[in-house]
């Protein structure tokens, strides 16, 4: 899996070396800090499911899964499984949580609100206006 993570170039390889954290994490804890390939079974491939599912919120369980079965995939492609162990497991359940967004309203009252700090507060709105969208 490190190899893989090494070649891969997308925009989501912070979530591609997560997962690869966290399935190593989950053989550390099982005592099985090196697995062969003819040992990864489906049974493996579901424990670390669920383990994403007891341990993991909302979507980023799913999102783990996901990209964890990518990497498995891979694999199969490349002939290094005989059979891929990802293949008839369901990724874990996971709905967005509720998310607070502030609305116009609350801008505009943090905008008039008097501070001590006001590159503080101007640094909030650079930030702010980079990456939340208002209601």
């Amino acid at each position: 899996m490190k190899g893989y993570l090494k070649d891969y170039k997308k925009k989501d390889n912070r979530m591609i070396s997560a997962v690869v954290t966290k399935f190593s994490k989950f053989l550390a804890e099982k005592k099985q800090s090196k697995l062969l390939m003819k040992e990864f079974k489906t049974s493996i491939a579901e424990e670390f499911r669920d383990k994403l599912q007891d341990e993991s919120k909302g979507e980023g369980r799913k999102s783990y899964f996901n990209r964890f079965r990518k990497i498995v995939s891979e694999a199969y492609k490349q002939k290094l499984l005989f059979k891929n162990p990802c293949e008839n497991v369901d990724p874990p359940e996971g709905k967005a949580g509720e998310k607070d967004i502030l609305t116009s309203e609350e801008l505009q009252l943090i905008a008039q609100t008097p501070t001590n700090a006001p590159e503080v507060k101007r640094a909030f709105f650079i930030l702010f206006n980079n990456r939340v969208k208002i209601l």
